[in-house]
């Protein structure tokens, strides 16, 4: 049986896809039907809104500060990844609209891994992001403020914890420590330009 979805190593091991390469019909749903602040990014199906056949893929990110700061602390307020799956190759184009919505709404910081596991395979992928030109790393905090005496920035950080001290470096170097916001919206408007872009809001039919 065929494997519709492969593991986070996806985003890493395969070249990423581009919006020219979205076959006819298909294009990416921003969801918010069930919460403004947990937001669903998906391959949708253009003729019937439903979800695409192939590819296939989801990103949910959320954003409830009262809850994550009862959780993980402040985390500057940035919204967090709570899960993904994609089609082989088709991940990092429903990440990028990711960082990029999280960078533009609520506080603007973007967007942090998942606080309470990250991973091997994840972890590739911050890493990643932590080292591409178009996005800016921003450090945080653990809760017994280590690097600053700012609780807006303390965040549980024992995912990072972990993930550092099986590669011989500090919790505050690894690429799960930070949040990441995209400079600019370019992935988004190129979906709106090629009318490929569609929002479902809480009330939609």
């Amino acid at each position: 049986m065929k494997k519709l979805f492969e593991s986070w190593r996806g985003f890493i091991n395969e070249s990423m896809k581009t919006i020219k390469e979205l076959p006819d019909g298909i294009g990416v749903l921003i969801n918010t039907e069930n919460s403004p602040d947990e937001i669903r990014i998906s391959y949708v199906d253009l003729h019937s809104s439903g979800a695409s056949s192939e590819p296939k893929g989801e990103v949910i990110i959320s954003n409830k500060p009262q809850e994550f700061s009862d959780m993980y602390g402040a985390c500057l307020n940035a919204w967090v990844v709570t899960g993904a799956n994609a089609t082989s190759g088709w991940g990092p184009l429903l990440y990028d609209i990711a960082i990029e919505w999280a960078s533009m709404r609520g506080s603007g910081v973007g967007l942090a891994p998942d606080r309470a596991m990250v991973s091997a395979q994840a972890y590739a992928v911050w890493e990643k992001y932590a080292n591409r030109q178009d996005v800016e790393v921003m450090q945080l905090d653990n809760p017994e403020n280590e690097l600053t005496q700012d609780a807006s920035d303390n965040c549980s950080q024992g995912a990072a914890i972990s993930a550092g001290g099986t590669r011989g470096m500090e919790w505050h170097q690894t690429p799960i420590s930070k949040a990441y916001k995209k400079k600019g919206a370019a992935t988004i408007r190129a979906l709106q330009s090629a009318q490929k872009l569609v929002f479902r809001e809480e009330g939609d039919l």
